[in-house]
Protein backbone atom coordinates (compact mmCIF):
# COMPACT_ATOMS: atom_id res chain seq x y z
CA UNK A 1 0.00 0.00 0.00
CA UNK A 2 0.96 3.77 -0.70
CA UNK A 3 -0.28 7.16 0.09
CA UNK A 4 -0.10 9.59 -2.77
CA UNK A 5 -1.11 13.96 -2.35
CA UNK A 6 -0.95 16.38 -4.68
CA UNK A 7 0.53 18.64 -1.96
CA UNK A 8 3.88 17.95 -0.09
CA UNK A 9 2.86 19.75 3.11
CA UNK A 10 0.28 16.16 3.06
CA UNK A 11 3.07 14.15 2.63
CA UNK A 12 5.28 15.85 5.34
CA UNK A 13 2.23 15.14 7.85
CA UNK A 14 1.80 11.89 6.76
CA UNK A 15 5.23 10.59 7.25
CA UNK A 16 5.47 12.40 10.92
CA UNK A 17 2.05 10.77 11.86
CA UNK A 18 3.93 6.91 11.37
CA UNK A 19 6.52 8.02 13.75
CA UNK A 20 3.73 8.40 16.23
CA UNK A 21 3.12 4.86 18.06
CA UNK A 22 -0.74 5.63 17.38
CA UNK A 23 0.17 5.06 13.97
CA UNK A 24 2.36 2.08 14.18
CA UNK A 25 0.64 0.09 11.52
CA UNK A 26 1.62 2.36 9.15
CA UNK A 27 5.46 1.91 9.47
CA UNK A 28 5.66 -0.91 6.95
CA UNK A 29 3.95 0.94 4.19
CA UNK A 30 6.26 2.48 1.86
CA UNK A 31 6.82 5.92 2.41
CA UNK A 32 3.93 8.32 1.14
CA UNK A 33 4.91 10.34 -2.02
CA UNK A 34 3.68 13.35 -4.04
CA UNK A 35 1.72 12.61 -7.24
CA UNK A 36 4.88 14.47 -9.02
CA UNK A 37 7.57 11.67 -7.78
CA UNK A 38 5.19 8.58 -8.23
CA UNK A 39 4.59 9.41 -11.59
CA UNK A 40 5.81 5.92 -13.44
CA UNK A 41 5.29 3.78 -10.51
CA UNK A 42 2.84 1.62 -9.30
CA UNK A 43 1.16 -0.22 -5.87
CA UNK A 44 -1.26 -2.82 -5.26
CA UNK A 45 -3.42 -0.59 -3.33
CA UNK A 46 -3.28 3.62 -3.48
CA UNK A 47 -4.78 5.61 -0.68
CA UNK A 48 -4.89 9.10 -2.22
CA UNK A 49 -5.13 12.45 -0.37
CA UNK A 50 -6.59 15.27 -1.79
CA UNK A 51 -5.80 17.92 0.40
CA UNK A 52 -7.93 20.22 -0.70
CA UNK A 53 -12.02 21.90 0.68
CA UNK A 54 -14.22 23.58 -0.37
CA UNK A 55 -13.10 27.16 1.28
CA UNK A 56 -9.83 26.72 -0.90
CA UNK A 57 -10.90 25.18 -3.99
CA UNK A 58 -9.54 21.93 -5.59
CA UNK A 59 -6.20 24.05 -6.91
CA UNK A 60 -4.03 21.85 -8.68
CA UNK A 61 -5.84 18.89 -7.98
CA UNK A 62 -8.07 19.78 -11.25
CA UNK A 63 -4.78 19.42 -13.38
CA UNK A 64 -5.82 16.93 -15.50
CA UNK A 65 -2.37 15.63 -16.05
CA UNK A 66 -2.29 14.76 -12.09
CA UNK A 67 -5.48 13.51 -11.60
CA UNK A 68 -4.70 11.19 -14.28
CA UNK A 69 -1.24 10.03 -12.42
CA UNK A 70 -3.28 9.68 -9.35
CA UNK A 71 -5.85 7.50 -10.97
CA UNK A 72 -4.01 5.13 -12.59
CA UNK A 73 -1.02 4.05 -10.28
CA UNK A 74 -3.00 1.36 -8.49
CA UNK A 75 -3.27 -2.10 -9.23
CA UNK A 76 -5.80 -3.96 -7.36
CA UNK A 77 -7.63 -1.31 -5.21
CA UNK A 78 -8.30 2.69 -5.09
CA UNK A 79 -9.46 4.81 -2.34
CA UNK A 80 -9.59 8.52 -2.62
CA UNK A 81 -9.64 10.66 0.60
CA UNK A 82 -11.05 14.16 0.41
CA UNK A 83 -14.12 16.53 0.12
CA UNK A 84 -16.18 15.85 -2.90
CA UNK A 85 -17.90 18.61 -3.02
CA UNK A 86 -14.56 20.79 -3.55
CA UNK A 87 -15.48 21.36 -7.15
CA UNK A 88 -19.32 22.27 -6.74
CA UNK A 89 -22.53 20.44 -5.63
CA UNK A 90 -21.46 16.53 -6.51
CA UNK A 91 -25.04 15.60 -6.25
CA UNK A 92 -25.86 18.01 -8.98
CA UNK A 93 -23.71 17.86 -12.63
CA UNK A 94 -25.98 20.40 -14.24
CA UNK A 95 -25.73 23.29 -11.32
CA UNK A 96 -23.73 25.65 -12.82
CA UNK A 97 -20.52 25.87 -11.75
CA UNK A 98 -18.41 29.13 -13.18
CA UNK A 99 -14.92 27.18 -12.32
CA UNK A 100 -12.62 28.80 -9.97
CA UNK A 101 -8.96 30.61 -9.25
CA UNK A 102 -6.29 28.32 -9.53
CA UNK A 103 -3.06 28.43 -8.30
CA UNK A 104 -0.60 26.08 -10.35
CA UNK A 105 2.77 24.38 -9.90
CA UNK A 106 4.67 26.96 -10.34
CA UNK A 107 2.73 29.46 -9.05
CA UNK A 108 1.01 30.73 -12.05
CA UNK A 109 -3.25 31.70 -11.71
CA UNK A 110 -5.51 30.77 -13.64
CA UNK A 111 -9.35 29.88 -13.79
CA UNK A 112 -10.26 26.45 -14.30
CA UNK A 113 -14.01 24.70 -14.79
CA UNK A 114 -12.26 21.80 -12.88
CA UNK A 115 -14.71 19.53 -15.80
CA UNK A 116 -12.43 16.92 -15.24
CA UNK A 117 -12.93 16.63 -11.60
CA UNK A 118 -16.04 17.39 -11.25
CA UNK A 119 -17.34 14.38 -13.45
CA UNK A 120 -14.95 12.10 -11.81
CA UNK A 121 -16.45 12.95 -8.81
CA UNK A 122 -19.99 12.60 -10.06
CA UNK A 123 -19.58 9.10 -11.66
CA UNK A 124 -18.19 8.07 -8.18
CA UNK A 125 -21.30 9.32 -6.61
CA UNK A 126 -23.71 8.23 -8.74
CA UNK A 127 -21.81 4.77 -8.68
CA UNK A 128 -22.77 4.71 -5.05
CA UNK A 129 -18.57 4.95 -4.32
CA UNK A 130 -18.66 7.54 -2.36
CA UNK A 131 -18.54 7.13 1.42
CA UNK A 132 -18.47 10.45 3.71
CA UNK A 133 -18.00 10.30 6.82
CA UNK A 134 -17.45 13.24 10.10
CA UNK A 135 -13.96 14.60 10.21
CA UNK A 136 -12.19 14.17 12.87
CA UNK A 137 -9.10 16.28 13.81
CA UNK A 138 -6.31 14.52 15.33
CA UNK A 139 -4.92 16.75 18.28
CA UNK A 140 -2.22 15.38 20.57
CA UNK A 141 -2.56 15.29 24.12
CA UNK A 142 -0.92 16.78 26.59
CA UNK A 143 0.67 15.41 29.44
CA UNK A 144 -0.53 17.25 33.06
CA UNK A 145 -4.18 18.49 31.52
Amino acid sequence: MVIISPYSANISTIEKLRKIAEFIALKPMRPAATVDSFQGQEGDIVVIIMGTTSSTGPGFTSDEHRLNVLLSRHRSGLIIVGNIDVAGDVKNLDAPFEGMGIIGKSGEKYFDKCDMLCNIHFALYEAGRVVRVPVFIYKKETKGG
